[in-house]
């Protein structure tokens, strides 16, 4: 694992880029801590694909994005509306952008949110099988 993969998440400005970019609320400075699942919301899932699809972003916001999308992600599977299609996607594009999956696992794995969800799994590479599970 190269330095880059050393990631604790995004900076202030960064989160702030992203909030510009999505149009997010604004959140108090106490809550900044966990801002990616406060932000997390299925139904954009893949809004933040489109953005993250056209690489168009340096490795921090593009890092940033990517968390996001991962605590939507999550959010999505805990409440049965994720579907398996945005799931490949995401898969697709972390298979795409090697610097911002391995971030995205150091941050998973190394912050002690661990990885039990199937489809976080499946989306950075850590489990070949796939994820079958389809919104209502």
């Amino acid at each position: 694992m190269n330095m880059s993969a050393e990631y604790y998440g995004a900076g202030s400005e960064t989160r702030a880029n992203v909030g510009k970019i999505l149009n997010l609320r604004a959140l108090r400075p106490e809550d900044e801590q966990a801002w990616e699942f406060l932000q997390a919301d299925p139904s954009r899932i893949d809004e933040i694909l489109d953005l993250l699809e056209r690489k168009d972003f340096d490795l921090d916001l593009r890092s940033a994005l990517a968390q996001l999308l991962l605590a939507s992600i999550s959010f999505a599977e805990l409440n049965w509306v994720l579907s398996a299609i945005s799931v490949d996607r995401a898969a697709f594009y972390f298979a795409s952008d090697p610097e911002v999956r391995e971030r995205m696992v150091f941050l998973w794995l190394g912050e002690g949110r661990g990885l039990q969800q199937h489809a976080l799994r499946f989306a950075l590479g850590l489990d070949p099988a796939p994820f079958e599970h389809v919104e209502d």
